[in-house]
């Protein structure tokens, strides 16, 4: 059931595109375009070499279109090269929609998301 959505997950995501054809279709108020702008900026800055790698900033960045082309690529590298033994569920999961959303292959990382939700066991409320 697991991997039937994840699969789901990425056959939408590919089917609704990304970078350009959604920067086109929607728009910023322009009194606002230079606080979007400075946001983007600061998140893209701080990709480095040094930083944890987050694939929510990569989703964005391809989302909205990178200025900083090197900054993405790194962060996709970064992405790529990581440890998933060390990622939680979520991580895992944000990870490899964020590489599916830059035309990269996850690898193994599908593989081991799935035995990782085949054997997770929702906490319990106390």
């Amino acid at each position: 059931m697991a991997w039937f959505a994840l699969y789901l997950l990425s056959l939408l995501w590919a089917t609704a595109g990304t970078s350009t054809q959604t920067q086109s279709s929607c728009s910023v108020p322009s009194a606002q375009e230079p606080l979007v702008n400075g946001i983007q900026v600061l998140m893209e800055n701080s990709v480095t070499s040094s930083a944890y790698p987050n694939p929510s900033i990569l989703i964005a960045m391809n989302l909205a279109g990178a200025y900083n082309l090197k900054a993405q690529k790194l962060l996709t590298y970064q992405l790529m090269s990581s440890d998933n033994n060390d990622l939680t569920i979520g991580q895992l999961g944000l990870t490899i929609m964020a590489l599916t959303s830059s035309c990269r292959d996850p690898g193994d990382k599908v593989s081991i998301l799935q035995r990782q939700m085949e054997n997770w066991a929702p906490s319990s409320k106390t």
